[in-house]
C-alpha cells in the first residue's frame, strides 16, 4: 500500500484557498511525500483559483491501495466515510463541522481512527503513522471490525426499529398492520 493520505472530492462550494477542502487538495501538489489529495473534478468545472489542485478520479474499488485515508468534512456529509471505514486503511479525519452520522459514536480517537482539526494535524498523523506502522494497522483492522457489525444487516435492522419506534412514540403513532394487509390512513391510528 502506498504511505501517503489519500483524498479525493469535490470543489463545489469552494470558493477560497482558505476552505479546508482546497488546502488539503492543494498539499497534493506542494507535498506529494505526504498528501495524494486533490479535487477530481475536471478542471473546466472547478474555479480558476483552484484548477492547479485538481487531481485524476480514483475509483472507490482503488482506494484501498493507500494505507491513509482523509475524510473531509464539507458542506454535507461524505459519501465514502462509511465505505472507508471496511477499507483497512487507516482513517484521519478532518472534522471541521458538526455534522452527525449514526455511526460516529463508535468512533475512539487512536483506538480506530484519528481525528484532527487541521492541515497540520492530517500531516502530523500521517507522519505518527509512518513511525508506528504497526499501531497504525491494528487502528485500521479495528475500524473494520467495528463496520463489519454496525453496518451488518441485523444492526441496520436494528437501529431502524429502535429510530421509527421512537419517532411513533414521540409523533404519538400507535402503527398498526390493517388485518388484510390494504394501505391505511395514519389519521386513523393518531392517539
Amino acid at each position: 500500500k502506498r504511505s501517503s493520505i489519500f483524498w479525493r472530492g469535490g470543489s463545489h462550494f469552494v470558493e477560497t484557498l482558505s476552505n479546508p477542502r482546497a488546502q488539503v487538495a492543494c498539499q497534493g501538489v506542494n507535498n506529494t511525500a505526504v498528501f495524494d489529495t486533490g479535487f477530481a473534478d475536471p478542471p473546466h468545472n472547478t474555479s480558476v483559483l483552484l484548477r492547479h489542485c485538481c487531481r485524476p478520479f480514483v475509483p472507490f474499488n482503488m482506494t484501498t491501495g493507500w494505507k491513509y485515508l482523509a475524510v473531509l468534512d464539507g458542506h454535507g456529509y461524505t459519501e465514502r466515510f462509511k465505505s472507508f471505514t471496511a477499507s483497512n486503511s487507516l482513517i484521519v479525519w478532518w472534522q471541521a463541522t458538526d455534522h452527525y452520522e449514526f455511526f460516529y459514536p463508535g468512533f475512539r480517537n487512536g483506538t480506530n481512527i484519528l481525528i484532527v482539526k487541521s492541515l497540520e494535524g492530517l500531516a502530523s498523523a500521517v507522519e505518527w503513522a509512518r513511525n508506528h506502522d504497526q499501531e497504525a494497522m491494528l487502528m485500521a483492522e479495528r475500524m473494520k471490525y467495528f463496520s463489519d457489525l454496525v453496518f451488518h444487516d441485523d444492526f441496520i435492522d436494528c437501529y431502524l426499529h429502535t429510530l421509527l419506534s421512537e419517532y411513533a412514540e414521540m409523533l404519538s403513532y400507535r402503527v398498526v398492520a390493517s388485518e388484510d394487509n390494504s394501505t391505511y390512513n395514519p389519521e386513523e391510528y393518531v392517539t
